[in-house]
Parts: structure tokens; sequence; C-alpha cells
């Protein structure tokens, strides 16, 4: 449903004010799992998607454009749309509706409820109404009543059984040659499967193991080390194989693969969701001898988190910055009132395990100086890692064999982050309900949800990070947020709210000039009027991965091992280098694209641009991630940058901003 004429956030979102349309693929909600979970028990032959659109638009029923279905996708899939797309425009004749089929919409991204079906063997059809937002609308074909669209809605039900029934031996056929197909598709297949793992980050590895299984995903661990030709080491333990000769492998191939050529440039949705890149996990596709593997896995992957040494008569405890949920237990850490401190240069320290090399990000919970008794922190610590991945080290001396000591001043203390998120009318729903889910789902974290139109009248001093996603913030005050970032305060920006900073002088950063889009009129000879929306539509970055080059002693990138991490981009705005190098400490290389579209004149746009930024005003920062790193919640590997700017964005040294 469209979201004019509603009430901030808009009619269609769950509690978090997700698309929960998008997430059939991703399982970040609880609904979705549900419903993938009937869906697998079914295994439907035909599953219909009714929604509504723009008022002044009729009824539409799939296909959709032609050109942009999911190449995955077996031909005869479309074939039955066709097939039943009879029995819809017979209903909607006997009582006289308007309607279109072919022109809108596509099958491209699984991860919605009309497009998943097809890559399961299943016929997905979608509906879209033209609203009558309510009971009565003016529209450019009439009035719209509700009883109306109801009429339409209930009519393309039945006309679904009545097609069903009509083809029930096409259908049967056809979900048996969708898995025959399958298997033998696998067989032919160069790649024989996938291997990926993350050892130092288990929980993420554990996220998308829990999603393969979700979509009744066949995989196995492996049982020894293994290393690609390239040097990439999966470990025992951490690291798992997904064959393609198995009954999903069109949707393992379509999870797991990255895609930079297609037969459109246009998209409803996003171009690309490879999976592996938007976990930042290593994954390679496996073309020859199989690993060794262990048993296949038919439970939960459970977490193996663990204190490491004696845990009595502690002198402090150090804990990797390494695992997805160690910013959980820092929050209860800072929660509970006990100071932590961050490592911002690299030691090596005595544990029970000898001599260990510890980077920067490291957490140090020294003992001695804290209003918690000794137990009460080891107690929190055990019961986080009874639950979650991570080690922490129990140390039993301040002196370290070589580096900082545990005294050093280069250990920062950690401020407990209160964070307001700006939330109303011009806000981004969607962004503001990632970051908010973000928080409050993964780390527990309390959030304040502050009302663009109460700004005014709110004393800001009451947080010191505030959160500015996607959006129009025209009835914000320039002068008020310069004057709370000067006070001290973290002020993270993305997308749109990096952007209004920008317009607004708030921040020094510069926008480049943006490029001329294909003009309509460039090629005389083969001009033609109706092709003006598809030139304007292929420059367009509906959603592709990039590549980015990190500066990893940055404190935005603390925890991250690798330099080049893959990050999300769905529009066109391109900034300028900062002068002072070290105020773009995330940039995107000399070849960004890893998977998805973008034309070549984007491209070159991208290229060496900034991922990141860091500016300052006074006494504070500001943070402007380029793009949105919480994405539809399932881009945990750009979600640690969004964390470290929560947590360690004040301890950025003014030198470094812009």
């Amino acid at each position: 449903m469209q979201t004019e004429n509603m009430i901030w956030p808009g009619g269609r979102t769950n509690h978090y004010w997700f698309d929960l349309n998008r997430d059939w693929l991703l399982l970040q909600h609880p609904e979705s799992v549900g419903r993938i979970e009937k869906f697998h028990e079914w295994k439907p032959n035909v599953l219909t998607d009714a929604h509504e659109m723009g008022t002044n638009n009729t009824y539409f029923f799939q296909p959709g454009i032609p050109s942009r279905n999911n190449p995955l996708t077996p031909k005869n899939t479309f074939d039955l749309t066709h097939s039943l797309a009879d029995y819809h425009a017979e209903a909607l004749d006997s009582i006289g509706s308007l309607y279109y089929s072919q022109e809108s919409f596509d099958d491209f991204y699984i991860g919605k409820g009309s497009t998943y079906p097809d890559l399961n063997g299943c016929v997905g059809i979608l509906f879209e109404q033209a609203s009558s937002r309510g009971h009565l609308q003016h529209s450019s074909n009439g009035l719209v009543s509700f009883p109306f669209t109801i009429r339409n809605q209930l009519n393309t039900a039945l006309s679904t059984l009545k097609g069903a029934l009509a083809l029930k031996k096409n259908l049967l056929k056809h979900q048996q040659y969708f898995y025959d197909s399958a298997l033998k598709a696998a067989k032919k297949d160069k790649t024989k499967g996938y291997i990926f793992g993350d050892d130092l980050d288990e929980s993420k590895t554990n996220e998308l193991v829990r999603i393969l299984q979700g979509h009744k995903v066949t995989l196995y661990p492996i049982d020894k080390d293994y290393k690609q030709k390239n040097g990439v080491q999966f470990k025992k333990g951490s690291a798992y194989y997904v064959p393609y000769n198995q009954a999903q492998y069109r949707l393992i191939k379509s999870m797991f693969e990255e895609v930079t050529t297609f037969t459109d440039s246009l998209f409803y949705d996003v171009s690309t969701w490879t999976l592996p890149l938007a976990f930042n996990i290593p994954s390679e596709a496996v073309g020859g001898k199989t690993p060794s593997l262990g048993d296949q896995i038919n439970t939960p992957v459970g977490n193996k988190g663990m204190i490491v040494g004696d845990t009595q008569n502690v002198f402090a405890y150090l804990i990797e910055w390494k695992d997805y949920y160690t910013s959980k237990l820092l929050y209860q850490l800072l929660n509970m009132g006990v100071n932590v401190k961050v490592a911002t240069d690299s030691f090596n320290a005595k544990t029970s395990k000898g001599d260990m090399p510890f980077g920067q990000g490291t957490l140090l919970v020294s003992i001695g100086n804290q209003k918690k008794k000794e137990n009460q922190i080891t107690r929190l610590l055990q019961a986080h890692y009874t639950q979650y991945s991570g080690k922490a080290y129990a140390i039993q001396t301040g002196l370290t064999s070589e580096g900082i000591d545990l005294g050093s001043p280069s250990f920062k203390l950690l401020k407990m982050p209160k964070a307001a998120l700006i939330v109303g009318e011009g806000v981004y729903a969607y962004e503001a309900g990632e970051v908010w889910h973000l928080l409050d789902q993964r780390l527990g974290m309390p959030l304040t949800l502050l009302d663009i139109k109460d700004i005014s009248s709110t004393d800001l001093q009451k947080y010191n990070v505030l959160i500015m996603v996607g959006g129009n913030y025209g009835m914000l005050s320039k002068e008020r947020i310069r004057a709370w970032v000067s006070s001290g305060g973290t002020l993270i920006a993305q997308k749109g709210g990096s952007k209004w900073l920008v317009d607004n002088a708030v921040s020094s950063f510069r926008i480049k000039s943006s490029i001329n889009d294909v003009p309509v009129n460039s090629d005389h000879q083969h001009h033609h009027y109706n092709s003006i929306s598809k030139k304007k539509g292929a420059q367009v970055i509906g959603g592709a991965i990039f590549e980015t080059t990190a500066d990893l002693s940055h404190p935005l990138l603390y925890g991250f091992e690798q330099n080049k991490i893959p990050v999300f981009r769905n529009h066109k705005t391109f900034y300028q280098l900062p002068k002072n190098p070290h105020a773009s400490p995330l940039r995107y290389t000399q070849s960004p694209l890893l998977s998805g579209y973008i034309s070549k004149k984007n491209l070159n746009q991208l290229k060496n641009t900034p991922a990141l930024l860091v500016g300052g005003a006074g006494q504070g920062r500001m943070i402007c991630f380029v793009d949105n790193p919480n994405f539809r919640a399932f881009w945990f590997g750009t979600n640690k940058l969004f964390l470290n700017a929560l947590f360690f964005g004040h301890l950025i040294d003014s030198r470094s901003t812009e």
C-alpha cells in the first residue's frame, strides 16, 4: 500500500516499521519465520500475494514485465502464470473492471511474496488493486469505493481457485519438474557448492546457518580445515558447506552467487542480495573436490562463547571486540555501572593460554576500581557467554609482554550511550525502524523515539547520541543541531540525514556535482518517446553491493579483520573526498561493483569516493554514513560500523575530522 495521506509511518509495516513483504528470504522477523515454516509444510502449488497500489491505477495481475523475471525461475513457471491470467481476465471482464498485466512490477527479487514461491516449485501471483484509501476516493478512473476494491480482490481469489483446479495436472507436474530439473541443473553446474564461515565471529555465521535452515537447505559442517586456492582458510568448527546437489539448488544459487550481468536495467526492488556479502562472511564457490564433511545439521547451531582462564581473583577481563553480540555485552556492562575501557593500540597480554596478541577495540574491565563486585561482573560475563559466542580472558596482571600495559592512557573510558532517534513526518520510516529494531532486539538497549515536531521543545542535553536516518528534515533547526553537537554530542547520520547536514552547512562535507543522466534526446535517430522512463530508470541504483577499503586502525573500524568490506547502496548521492584523509576511514575502491546493477556513468562517479565521513563541531562529532548500514536488518556485516559509531564515536580524535 502506498503511504500518501496516511499518518506517519504509514500503513503497511510491522511493529518496527518493516515491510514484511521484503523479508520472505531474509527471515529477520518472527512473522516471516512462521510464514516460511508454514509454506514449506504445505508446499503449495499456487500462492497469491494481494496488495494495493496508487488510487489512479486500475487492477494489475501477473505476469509482470517479462524482461525482469529472475533467470533462475523456470520458463514453465511463467507459462503457468500466463495460463492463470486468462482466468483473472475472465473474472474481471464479467464484472466490468479495468485491469492490465505485463506492464509493471517484476519477478526478480526472490525475497517478496510473489517471487519466493517461484524459486520453491510454486507459482506466485501478484495482485495490485487501486486503493480506495478507506471508503471512497476520487481517481482518474472515477470514484473508487472500498466495496469495489474488495469485489475485485475476491473475484481474482476465486479465479485463482478456478484456474488452479482446471490446471491441476499441469501444476502438479510443474512442481515435480521443478525439483527434478533442479537436481539435473545442479549436476551440470561447474560450481558444486559453497563453503562459508567466520571463525572470528561465529554469531554471524550461526545467523546465516539459521536462515538457510529456515529455507530447508541441507548443509554440513566441515570436519577438517579447508584451504581454498586463493588462500582463504575455513576452520573446522566454524565453517559449513552447502552442496548444490539438493532440492533447493536454485534458491541456494540465488542466495550465494554474485551477479553483475542483467537482461534489463530496471528493477522494481533490489538487484542483488548475496547473503555472504551482506554478512561480511568469507565464502567461496567450490568447483572441485568437496571438503571433508561432518553429519548434516538438522538442529539450530549453538554458540560457543567462553571465559578463558581462572575467574577467581581476577585482575581484569579482556573482551575481544570480534563477535557480533559483544556489543550487547558492552551495553549490559555499561548499564550495570561497570567502567569499561577500549584499547586504542595493540598489545600482548599474559593469559592462561600463554602470551596472546590483542588488537584495537579490545574491551578492558579492570576489577579494582569498580562499584560492582567482582562476582557480579563475572556472573554477567558467564551469562552472556552461555548464550553467545566470543571470548573474554581472565587476566592476573596489568603488565603486558609487549605494547601498552593495561593501565595505559591508550585505554579510553567508554560512555554509556543515551541515544535518541529522530522520527516522525518526513523521516524515512523503514530506515528508522531498522535502527530501532537493531538496538531493541539485538542489544536490548532502550532508544528514545524523538518526534521531529517535538525537538524544538525537548532538552537535547538528555542525550549524548542523536541519530538521523534518511528523510526530509525541513522543520529541523540546523542551529540547534550544530549547537548540540558542539556541546559534545555524537551525531550519527545516514543517507538523507547525512545529505541534510551538508545541504544545511552543519557539516563541511561536499557532494559531487551530479552527472547528467542519459539525455532523452541524445540519439535523435533512435529516439522514441516511450523510452524516456527506461532511460531515466537505467540510471537508478535500485540496490547493489559494492566493495570498500577501510582504515582498520580507526575507532569506527574496530573489530574488523579484513580491510575490504562489502556495503549496500540504493541511491545516487556521491561525496567528494575530504581534505583530511582520516575523515574518510571507509572508501569505495577503484573497481567497487561486487554484485548487482549500476550504470557505467554512476559507477565512474562512485569510484574512490567516501562511504563513511567523520566531521567535528566544537566538542562533538558527526559520523556520516553515505549508505544505510542496517538495510532490512540482514546486513550484519555493516551493523558493526553503526554500533562502533554508537559506542566509540565520542573517542574519535578531533584532529582526524573534517
